[in-house]
């Protein structure tokens, strides 16, 4: 019987063993492939952390040389600068005093600095004007290398990043070898026909795919910006918009987006670009570049906040609410873009949904200020767009109401009139908002008064520039703890040195006398411009006045630009000894006449107004006076806009107004009250 039995014989097919072998292969395909891919990802982690390494290096280059530079520009500028203005000054006052050899004595104190700065270089400063450019010295002497070292180290971290992403996609791509090594696997073991084939035909095909993606991945190169050579044409063009040398700045941009190469868009240099085109009123290639910038990744809300801008500036209200309705989806609490948006609905005509949005975005802002506040943080970014947004509105009124200016905007309203007189009120809410954010005052209403204000000047005798403005006022209805804020604006900018506020402790009416200029005594120099001063009660614009210094005033043109309220922020000095004769020596012409504006009358005021003792009811280095003899000085902060003009003054020995003046009958009624 055992004879009659066979020996156990392998029974698997041809097809079977041609099926164990092809998986075999897959098998040791997995091992190969994955080991190299091993290899790459390990590499890849080692280029992610050397670009890292070089991201921590440039970082602390240019924090080393932010502080050397910052140094440095303290000393030249902190230092030896205002160590120049201090002799300069002082050989004024010694020759106003009649000391000529002291005088001259401080004169060479002061030129003698000039040989030992750079600042002070004929590049730099120009000694008969006192002018310094410390922006163009901070960027050839180390801002154009920091700007140049953030830029490599952004660079450096894009770098870094895509390193780590190929790193990671190396890590999925062993994970899914993995699962079809382990798919593989079963269907070796598995004796089941149909099960086998569905474990090989799904981890066969997986090795193939893996295989290829692999492949692709690493034949994909990293780009670096490092390499192309654009960064130091980006660094001077950079150099260029932060001086606001829009021209200059083009071509270096232009050449490091040429670098930088079609296949990978140089988002930076394109923003840029987007936004030295956009100021010089190329705003069709403006558009092109910002919409390439955000395609590029730059999409941060302030971006699209200058694209709404320059749609606005076209006329093309419908364009700009599409891109920023887009944007406020993504970043909805961005106050910015809020404030842009509610000036492109107003410029559409929709005033009520204007006036809406506008008083949305002021209670966010409110509340975003009590947050910060809360936290510790600084709060001022808030009022300071508010103030900003007000400017403009501010701006387009006075677009609308002008009937030579040309501008796409005002061909775009179809409603002037109406747009103008709600811009108007707008910007009296954001005013009024903003002084109440400043201060945390809580919005009510308010009884006080406060008659159109009356201003007296302080000049020089031998020059005839004025050094001293005060304003004189009667009040009413001033409860004990109101806060009374006075801010000025110079040719519609608001200079904070000029900002006075007061916690009212004195009678509820009487008049007051406050002197608004900064209390340098008689050196510091009024710059010519129309002036608005307004007077805020509790955060309500309550009165305003104005009054003009010169005839340098700005004058509406056929051309019309809407410009930053930065830009319109400038110093006026000048030696003011220097002879006529002196080819750079500046004529301070002291007067003007600009179209309804009462402008102040110094032949009337005579010697009423000159030297220490024309300013009469104030005493010296004192910044309010009032009948009853409790002077204070009022507290310095920071600033806002106001309206309207008179010639008065104070009689110089009573110290109670004079007549011509206008009163508060003469005056009317404060202004529309849209905050209170």
């Amino acid at each position: 019987m055992e004879e009659n039995e066979t020996p156990e014989t392998n029974d698997t097919s041809g097809s079977d063993a041609l099926f164990n072998t092809v998986v075999a292969i897959a098998v040791a395909f997995i091992a190969l492939v994955g080991s190299l891919i091993t290899k790459v990802q390990g590499d890849a982690t080692t280029f992610s952390g050397i670009a890292a390494s070089n991201e921590q290096m440039y970082y602390y280059q240019a924090m080393g040389d932010q502080i050397s530079g910052d140094a440095n520009i303290n000393n030249e500028f902190g230092t030896i600068f205002q160590l120049w203005r201090e002799y300069d000054l002082l050989a004024v006052s010694a020759e106003k005093s009649g000391d000529v050899a002291s005088a001259q004595a401080y004169r060479e104190l002061r030129d003698s600095l000039v040989n030992d700065s750079a600042l002070l270089s004929s590049q730099y400063f120009n000694p008969a004007t006192g002018n310094v450019d410390v922006p163009a010295f901070k960027m050839e002497t180390y801002g154009l290398d920091i700007i140049e070292l953030e830029e490599k180290q952004q660079a450096a971290s894009e770098v870094s990043a895509a390193w780590d992403d190929k790193a990671s996609v190396y890590v999925l791509q062993m994970t899914m070898l993995a699962v079809a090594g382990f798919l593989l696997g079963l269907a070796l073991m598995t004796k089941s026909h149909v099960p086998r084939l569905i474990f090989a035909g799904s981890g066969i095909p997986m090795v193939v795919v893996v295989s290829i993606w692999s492949y692709v991945v690493w034949l994909d190169p990293i780009y670096d910006l490092r390499e192309t050579g654009a960064i130091p044409y980006y660094a001077q063009g950079a150099s260029f918009v932060k001086q606001k040398e829009w021209e200059a700045a083009l071509p270096a941009l232009d050449e490091a987006i040429k670098f930088a190469g079609e296949e990978y868009p140089y988002g930076r240099a394109y923003l840029l670009r987007a936004d030295a085109n956009a100021a010089l009123g190329n705003f069709e290639a403006a558009i092109q570049d910002y919409e390439i910038a955000i395609d590029a990744g730059e999409v941060a809300p302030n971006i699209v906040s200058d694209l709404v801008w320059v749609f606005f500036q076209m006329g093309r209200f419908d364009d700009a609410l599409e891109a920023g309705e887009v944007a406020l989806e993504e970043n909805p609490e961005d106050l910015w873009l809020q404030l842009r948006m509610a000036m492109v609905e107003l410029g559409t005509g929709d005033v009520s949904t204007a006036r809406l949005n506008y008083r949305l975005t002021l209670n966010r802002a409110a509340e975003s200020a009590r947050q910060k506040r809360s936290l510790g943080a600084d709060p001022s970014e808030i009022w300071w767009q508010i103030n900003e947004a007000s400017y403009q509105l501010k701006t387009l009124a006075a677009l609308l109401a002008d009937e030579t200016a040309v501008s796409p905007v005002k061909d775009a309203i179809s409603d002037p009139a109406l747009v103008g007189q709600a811009a108007a009120e707008m910007a009296i809410l954001l005013d009024e908002k903003s002084v109440a954010i400043q201060y945390e005052i809580e919005e009510g209403s308010i009884n006080a008064a406060i008659s159109k204000p009356k201003f007296v000047v302080s000049i020089n005798e031998s020059k005839g520039f004025v050094y001293k403005v005060g304003s004189e006022f009667q009040y009413s209805g001033l409860e004990e703890g109101s806060l009374l804020v006075v801010k000025v604006s110079r040719n519609g900018v608001e200079d904070p040195s000029w900002t006075r506020t007061l916690n009212w402790n004195r009678a509820n009416e009487g008049v007051l006398k406050i002197l608004l200029t900064p209390a340098y005594a008689d050196l510091y120099i009024v710059q010519p411009g129309v002036y608005e001063v307004s007077f805020y009660v509790n955060g309500v614009l309550t009165q305003h006045g104005q009054f003009m210094v010169g005839n340098d005033t700005p004058q509406p043109g056929a051309s019309f630009e809407f410009s930053d309220m930065l830009d319109g922020f400038d110093f006026f000095n000048m030696d003011i000894f220097e002879t006529e004769n002196d080819e750079d020596g500046q004529e301070y012409d002291i007067q003007g006449v600009y179209e309804d504006l009462d402008v102040l009358d110094f032949e009337e005021l005579g010697n009423n107004v000159q030297g220490e003792d024309g300013f009469a009811g104030f005493e010296d280095g004192s910044m309010i006076d009032d009948p009853s003899g409790d002077s204070t000085d009022l507290d310095e902060t920071t600033p806002d806009d106001g309206d309207s003009t008179t010639d008065d003054q104070s009689d110089p020995e009573t110290g109670d107004a004079t007549d011509g003046g206008s009163s508060e009958e003469e005056g009317g009624d404060p202004p529309p009250d849209e905050g209170g």
